[in-house]
């Protein structure tokens, strides 16, 4: 969407904002910056996410900040592009917290959190119950890195699988392409996870390399195809309810950029979220109902199934709260005791919100 009409959809307020941030002296600093991204230059995560972010950051700065992106495997590898960042090969970096859970485990809580929160009261945490605030800490003390949160994302598919998944005990023996700590939870079920990037997903689950995948939301898989060569379609995602991507720099870079460019990024940033996440769950729905009247069979998770999920989710996180403690590391206590207590509010509550 260009950013006057959304302006002009979602609120005069916000065109009269963008419209003062826009305005740029004609001597003032210009930025041109390379990004590195996860997600290959076809794939709906770099054309929705990434590309929305590199334009709302240059017509909110009117036109100071040009940033030039680079999809997966130029730059960085996939699993590589907060080292990138790190390493100076990069000035920024789009990613998502679950490709450095074996960095530390907190990233996980961040985003896509197995049993976590659906996107309406993850948005709420992040915004408004300490979240972001939580996140862009923890990466600036941890990895010397600024972040900004910069699309969000909705509910994945369970699972494209050759076989049907209902309960627990169909878990043993699936061979389940996945990332993060839902690897570690399927080895709980008795499955053998298999780590790969996205870009591999088709080809292996074509070729029967692994026996089911999970990869994106419904408008994802549904543009990589992935219904055409499995014939079950596993739903919901509870593996991961909800996600975020960042955008990440160099704290000094960060701190050294005019207070007037990292408000205006800030702004671009949510802009990203919020239009992300409207679109993405838009075009979730389309998918959704496409893949419900196609040749696959759809199969749901039972609702049993579907609380040990959410309970191996936090058993996970609380496991490796010790030795993070007695290394002097506060983060997974600090981010999941945050993220649960809304989780938890939220589900007390939402009965009697209408949510």
């Amino acid at each position: 969407m260009d950013l006057l009409k959304f302006a002009r959809k979602f609120g005069p307020a916000l065109a009269l904002l963008a419209g003062t941030l826009t305005m740029t002296p004609g001597n003032a600093q210009e930025f041109k910056w390379r990004m590195a991204t996860t997600a290959p230059e076809a794939s709906a995560n770099y054309t929705v996410y990434a590309l929305k972010f590199v334009k709302y950051a240059e017509q909110l700065t009117g036109g100071r900040v040009k940033i030039q992106p680079f999809p997966s495997g130029v730059l960085a590898p996939p699993f590589g592009v907060h080292d990138a960042v790190m390493n100076g090969v990069a000035d920024l970096g789009q990613t998502v917290p679950a490709y450095i859970v074996n960095t530390d485990p907190a990233n996980i809580v961040l985003s896509g959190q197995p049993g976590g929160m659906a996107p309406e009261a993850y948005f709420h945490w992040l915004y408004y119950g300490g979240g972001k605030e939580l996140w862009e800490e923890f990466r600036r003390e941890e990895m010397g890195l600024q972040p900004l949160i910069a699309g969000l994302g909705t509910a994945e598919i369970f699972a494209h699988s050759h076989r049907p998944i209902r309960e627990k005990a169909d878990m043993v023996g699936l061979k389940f392409r996945t990332i993060g700590s839902w690897a570690n939870i399927l080895q709980g079920f008795g499955a053998a996870p298999v780590v790969v990037p996205g870009h591999e997903v088709y080809t292996m689950l074509e070729r029967k390399a692994i026996d089911a995948a999970e990869w994106s939301t419904p408008s994802g898989n549904l543009k990589a195809g992935l219904e055409k060569i499995a014939k079950y379609i596993v739903v919901p995602g509870v593996h991961s309810p909800s996600y975020a991507f960042e955008v990440i720099m160099k704290k000094e870079k960060w701190d050294g950029l005019p207070p007037d460019i990292r408000q205006q990024l800030q702004l671009a940033a949510q802009l990203t979220s919020f239009d992300t996440y409207m679109e993405w769950g838009v075009a979730d729905l389309d998918a959704m109902a496409r893949l419900l009247d196609g040749r696959n069979e759809v199969v749901y998770l039972s609702d049993q199934f579907v609380q040990e999920i959410k309970q191996a989710g936090r058993e996970w996180v609380s496991e490796r709260v010790p030795a993070q403690q007695a290394k002097g590391n506060p983060w997974i206590k600090r981010i999941s005791d945050s993220y649960f207590s809304f989780q938890d509010k939220w589900e007390a509550t939402s009965r009697a919100l209408g949510r």
